[in-house]
């Protein structure tokens, strides 16, 4: 399959590139605030992350340039599909510059009182409390949890190989783009989650879940992977819902298939306290705002991105 240039396909490139210059100029505005040491030399992380954002920025286009030449199907896949390597670098990124910006400070106070004012108790606290801890419950919460990472592209991987392209265009155009207006609005609103805020949480960590394989995989995440200053709202739920309805769209029957471990999903969120109940709810109503809101601001993105790739060919022309 050749993976040729339309409008909505550009807009991830678009996107993409411009994070990479939003995060360009967010580091090079922190250069010497803060230092990584690798063995005995130790590099300014602003200047270094600066210039590798700005980088990647100016090298997108040429290297998409070369990957349409190919009619190789899995090159065409990596051409559709490669901002998908960019979510975790740039969720990490809003991350560490908002905790910068704020000195750690965060809003979590607030929402604490927030689910305390709904529910008359934490949810984050009681809800694990209340469920009976066996390996196969929490196996089956922490299986969801994990599923986010498959569900976020995985029907637009299925359609990519069934030749459903335009399918595939416009949905993963719409769930870029959420993802990347998720993560600038954490730059600017910094809630770091229940078990990085509430001492009872944080001291007890994820030491009594005892599970199998995806139970050991995400503790492993969370105890290597700074996720603190991400939670409001939660991303998991705002992309699995927008995700389970675009897959709705594409088949009923996959969407079905999927609704379950949503379900379960959401629930996790809360059961692992990754986030507060008032996170999951936000997240789980923005993504049904996005389903239907995002595909008019794809489609005009879409016309900037046709703009912006004409001047690109003239200049290499």
């Amino acid at each position: 399959m050749v993976v040729k240039r339309s409008p909505l396909l550009l807009v991830p490139d678009i996107t993409t590139g411009f994070l990479c210059l939003f995060f360009a100029v967010c580091e090079f505005s922190l250069i010497g605030k803060r230092s990584v040491k690798i063995g005995d030399y130790a590099f300014d992380h602003g200047a270094w992350m600066g210039i590798i954002f700005f980088a990647s920025a100016v090298a997108l286009p040429f290297l998409i340039t070369l990957m349409e030449k190919s009619r190789n199907i899995l090159v065409g896949w990596v051409r559709m599909f490669y901002p998908m390597a960019f979510f975790g670098l740039f969720f990490q990124q809003c991350i560490l510059v908002t905790n910068i910006i704020y000195s750690g400070k965060s809003f979590d106070a607030f929402f604490v009182d927030v689910d305390q004012w709904i529910f008359g108790f934490q949810p984050a606290v009681e809800f694990w409390r209340a469920l009976p801890q066996s390996p196969i419950l929490n196996e089956l919460l922490f299986l969801s949890y994990f599923f986010f990472y498959f569900l976020m592209a995985g029907t637009c991987w299925i359609a990519y190989f069934r030749k459903d392209r335009n399918f595939a265009v416009d949905a993963f155009a719409i769930i870029s783009t959420a993802f990347y207006l998720l993560y600038i609005f954490y730059i600017f609103f910094p809630v770091k989650g229940p078990k990085y805020f509430i001492p009872e949480l944080k001291q007890t960590w994820y030491g009594h879940f005892e599970g199998y394989i995806f139970t050991e995989i995400m503790k492993i995440v969370f105890n290597n992977v700074t996720l603190s200053g991400a939670a409001f709202p939660s991303s998991h739920a705002a992309i699995s819902v927008l995700s389970l309805m675009l897959t709705f769209r594409y088949s009923r029957r996959l969407g079905l298939a999927f609704t379950p471990l949503v379900l379960l999903l959401l629930i996790s969120t809360v059961y692992i306290y990754a986030h507060y109940a008032i996170d999951t709810i936000a997240g789980a109503t923005l993504g049904a705002i996005f389903y239907f809101w995002l595909p008019q601001v794809v489609r005009r993105l879409g016309s900037v991105a046709k703009n912006v790739e004409a001047l690109f060919q003239k200049w290499i022309a």
